[in-house]
């Protein structure tokens, strides 16, 4: 089946998060489920504003019923209208209204997924009804909180991301036993931290105070799995966080996907490659997990593949900076450095730029051979260290643009002081390549304790 995503027919986009919210807890409370194959959110919500025909959208998704409706809000009013449809007759299996306070919101979706339960004819146990209709908080203000937080993680941008803290954080403070804000928090810590490093360390208490309330939560585990593999250079216990992530929702593309990077940088290319893929299967359309796969590819040596699959999701987002920065990398790979530089610049300005980021682009300059931009954007880097952290990496990739190994090593060295969480990828990542046959670089990668990379280029 496929829930589409409720119309917002009031008429004002600052509640769009709650029609969005409304659709995107159903599909995952639904997606619980055994023997239901639930539409994954970004190939629900590609109809997202349109007036669409569900017949159309059923044959389109290829599933049997689909679950539409209209959300309008007057004042503290919520009226929500909903409809089950069979799609493979065009009969309404179902159709209800709800008028009431917005603070019975939780109420409404129990006895919405309730409703499509009888109809469906679902022979469930008591403890799936459970989970299917699970609360993580009863508190109504809460919970539209943590459904603005999630909005704006949804946009996978850096104004996104902190936009997303903020209500996360407004989420627990109404209610601090919370534990998929908790998680939620950890998540986008972790995603901002991919381009402002200071954020990694803001996420393992958000993770770990969300296993702390919850230990069935695959969220909170994912999410300590990625703390465990970025911060803590824990290969084994984040291997077990991931896989214990993935064993309580088989069904989170997220926790496949955070599994591959993992197994990315652990040098183990096929399985990251098939393990994005399964990622791929559940949520077709996901920017994060499109750019993930691009990552798998390039980190495997397969760079050509890598530069298809990151322009395959600009086409899905224009704006998602990593998978400009993917591209950028990959085309320096290709020593394709004019267009390498363009789309890194375009990562930085879309980054509100991130130092991690500018050491990419400086690394580019240094290989093109445009000393003057070189030199500008170390005195860059200099300058922004004044101000706030900038991890040693970026600083070393820049050095190893221009081929001066011994300086690029010795910012590396501080980097593992730093315990700079780009150093996961230190065996596989092809920038840096001409190091490795240093004696310096595999000194470091013995401290590292990476297990040593298969694959291409070994």
């Amino acid at each position: 089946m496929a829930v589409l995503p409720f119309f917002n027919a009031s008429g004002n986009p600052d509640t769009d998060y709650l029609t969005d919210g409304i659709s995107e807890t159903l599909i995952n409370n639904l997606s619980q489920l055994p023997g239901l194959r639930v539409s994954a959110r970004s190939l629900a919500f590609r109809y997202k504003g349109k007036d669409v025909d569900p017949l159309k959208v059923g044959r389109e998704l290829n599933v049997r019923a689909v679950v539409s409706g209209r959300v309008v809000t007057r004042g503290n009013l919520l009226i929500v209208q909903s409809d089950l449809m069979d799609v493979t007759n065009g009969t309404q299996l179902w159709g209800g209204q709800y008028n009431r306070p917005i603070a019975d919101i939780l109420a409404v979706q129990d006895d919405i997924a309730n409703e499509i339960f009888e109809k469906l004819s679902l022979r469930l146990t008591g403890e799936e009804r459970k989970r299917a209709t699970r609360r993580y908080t009863d508190d109504a203000e809460a919970y539209q909180l943590y459904l603005r937080g999630r909005f704006y993680w949804n946009q996978g941008t850096i104004a996104g991301f902190k936009k997303a803290i903020e209500y996360l954080q407004q989420a627990i403070a109404k209610d601090p036993k919370y534990a998929l804000a908790h998680a939620g928090l950890a998540d986008s810590y972790l995603f901002l931290g991919s381009f402002w490093v200071e954020a990694l360390s803001e996420a393992t208490a958000a993770a770990l105070k969300a296993i702390e309330l919850d230990p069935t939560l695959a969220e909170a585990h994912v999410a300590l799995g990625h703390i465990k593999l970025w911060l803590d250079w824990d290969w084994p216990a984040a291997e077990f966080e991931f896989k214990k992530g993935i064993a309580l929702n088989p069904g989170s593309a997220l926790a496949h996907n955070r599994y591959a990077m993992y197994l990315a940088a652990m040098g183990r290319p096929d399985d990251a490659i098939a393990e994005v893929k399964r990622a791929q299967e559940l949520d077709s359309l996901s920017p994060i997990i499109n750019t993930d796969l691009g990552w798998c590819l390039l980190y495997a040596g397969r760079g050509r593949e890598a530069v298809e699959q990151f322009r395959k999701t600009l086409e899905l987002d224009p704006n998602y900076v990593s998978a400009h920065w993917g591209l950028g990398a990959s085309y320096t790979q290709q020593h394709l450095y004019e267009d390498a530089i363009a789309e890194l610049k375009k990562a930085v300005t879309l980054s509100e730029g991130s130092p991690v980021l500018m050491g990419q682009l400086g690394f580019a300059y240094g290989l093109k051979g445009t000393s003057e931009e070189t030199a500008k954007t170390l005195s860059e880097l200099t300058a922004l260290a004044q101000r706030e952290y900038v991890p040693s990496s970026a600083v070393a990739l820049v050095h190893a643009g221009v081929g001066d190994k011994a300086r690029a090593i010795e910012w590396l060295e501080r980097a593992y002081q730093e315990h700079d969480f780009s150093l996961v990828f230190l065996e596989v990542a092809p920038w840096f390549e001409n190091l490795r046959g240093e004696a310096r670089f595999q000194q470091l990668l013995r401290r590292m304790k990476l297990p040593e990379r298969a694959g291409p280029g070994r």
